[in-house]
């Protein structure tokens, strides 16, 4: 993800790195750190012993800032999300933090080796030439994939130190693949590296796996436990939007889903409903909700059973999945608007019914009403008549305030400020729901 560059997150990341240098706990950047602090262009992936891994998320957490995710990743990996805002703008940094570096099973190089050899650059530390040099080349090679300006990266840390970055290959690659290796940086063919990244990318894999089996198998069940704990406790957000015609819906979505996407791995807007059965086709603005007739009594009935069940396998099927994905999933309205407004919906059946299938149908983590007084939603949409606005708007202020998470909004603003208030809205709820999840 890129990082927006901020005076505020540059002086975090280095607020960072003092506060765990001051609490005796050694750290090493592995690599992308030459515009530190300045400019930040990735992620901050450091390593540090594993035995200061708890303490690490003790200290980020006291930052002046929100955390807002904490991901582990791997093992014995963690990756935190911390925001910090300004003029309302929300600004990410993105920690990535390890006890060691391991890929498909395997320990290549453990926090000890970056710490014991690591180098001072500005107020940070970075590994030696030749440890950064072996930890990028595995990691692309494991990868699979090496671009052009990867290939520089590494041939310019390849030259400044030949004899301790060859030591490095021969450790990992079996001796065939370390000649070439060493004959591609050497001579600044690494294309050549490229073609057949598989056959090396088998060789490393192998060669790793025979020096250490045991520990292989135990890092696939210690990882099958993380894996187990992610499915259960999802690390993304559901978040619907709720408002009558003119509340400013899609524009503040938009707007929302673009500014948080750093925050996310992931982000999906959906409109009223998962769309288990089938895809749904943007037939364009509805300019007159109320034109057509309400079904009768049976198929309303029949209608609400198909919401009913796009709901419910929907959202285990579709949305759950994508939570677990650490995916911010978005939905302008939802099923409560039937509730609202049933004639949008053609809906004419019992409403004690579909009250009740409201309440069996997932929630989401967060309801947000884009609330303003009649006369400014007239003002900017006249679909239906005020009379038919001013009810809807007291039905949605009735629902959302009986709902614990629910939160009411004032749209009448400029759309820049109720942009900001959303976003804090989410974040806050993101940070309180980090803290209870971390102990803290």
């Amino acid at each position: 993800m890129t990082i927006s560059n901020n005076l505020q997150i540059s002086g975090l990341l280095t607020a960072a790195f003092d506060a765990l240098e001051s609490a005796g706990v050694r750290t090493c950047i592995l690599h992308a750190y030459k515009g530190y602090p300045d400019h930040i262009p990735s992620d901050v992936d450091f390593v540090v012993l594993p035995e200061d891994l708890s303490k690490v998320r003790s200290l980020i957490f006291r930052l002046p800032c929100l955390l807002v995710q904490c991901l582990q990743h791997e093992s014995t990996a963690y990756y935190y999300v911390l925001c910090s805002t300004s003029n309302g703008r929300p600004y990410f940094l993105h920690l990535d933090v390890s006890g060691d570096y391991r890929r498909n099973g395997c320990v290549f190089l453990t926090a000890e080796e970056f710490l014991t050899s690591r180098r001072r650059y500005k107020s940070f530390w970075i590994p030696s030439q030749d440890v950064e040099f072996a930890y990028y080349l595995v990691k692309k090679i494991a990868k699979g994939s090496i671009d052009e300006r990867q290939k520089n990266s590494l041939i310019s840390l390849y030259q400044q130190d030949p004899g301790g970055c060859q030591k490095q290959i021969q450790r990992f690659w079996s001796a065939k693949a370390a000649q070439e290796l060493v004959s591609a940086v050497e001579s600044n063919e690494l294309g050549t590296v490229c073609t057949r990244i598989a056959w090396f990318r088998r060789d490393l894999l192998h060669r790793a796996f025979k020096k250490n089996p045991p520990g292989c198998f135990a890092y696939w069940k210690d990882d099958l436990i993380r894996r187990i704990n992610r499915l259960c406790i999802p690390t993304g957000l559901h978040v619907v939007f709720l408002g009558a015609d003119g509340s400013g819906k899609s524009s503040i979505l938009q707007k929302v889903e673009v500014s948080l996407v750093p925050a996310f791995r992931k982000t999906s807007l959906a409109h009223l409903r998962p769309s288990l059965f089938k895809t749904r086709r943007n037939s364009g603005p509805v300019t007159n909700p109320h034109n057509l007739a309400n079904y009768s009594s049976g198929v309303s009935l029949l209608k609400l059973a198909y919401f009913s069940m796009d709901y419910i396998l929907g959202y285990f099927t579709k949305i759950y999945l994508m939570l677990v994905r650490s995916t911010l999933v978005i939905f302008d309205r939802y099923y409560h608007d039937i509730l609202v407004d049933p004639r949008r919906y053609r809906y004419g059946g019992p409403m004690w019914l579909a009250r009740w299938v409201g309440e069996m149908i997932p929630k989401p983590d967060l309801f947000i009403l884009l609330d303003a007084p009649p006369e400014v939603l007239q003002a900017r949409k006249q679909e239906v008549s005020f009379e038919e606005t001013a009810r809807q708007r007291e039905a949605y202020l009735e629902l959302v305030r009986g709902m614990k998470n629910g939160v009411v909004v004032d749209a009448s603003r400029p759309l820049d400020e109720v942009v900001a208030e959303v976003n804090k809205v989410i974040l806050d709820f993101m940070a309180e729901r980090t803290r209870k999840r971390l102990g803290f």
